[in-house]
């Protein structure tokens, strides 16, 4: 999906879903085209506390310090 900008933009579109893992898992993969908003979704996460505050801020952390690779 993230091949083609329709498949980003469906990818982008779940940073608001109410479930907060999907919105985890959409920021992660949202960071590769849109850094600035998929950095507010993953901080706003890590505000919560709890295990997806923990991926989070280690999502966030690894992509910071060009770590993250998410090509598979």
């Amino acid at each position: 999906m993230r091949e083609s900008q329709a498949g980003r933009d469906a990818i982008s579109s779940l940073m608001t879903d109410p479930v907060p893992a999907v919105r985890c898992m959409a920021a992660t993969h949202s960071l590769a085209w849109s850094p600035e908003n998929a950095a507010i979704v993953l901080r706003e996460l890590e505000n919560m506390g709890g295990l997806l505050a923990v991926d989070a801020h280690y999502t966030l952390e690894s992509f910071e310090e060009g770590r993250l690779n998410l090509d598979y």
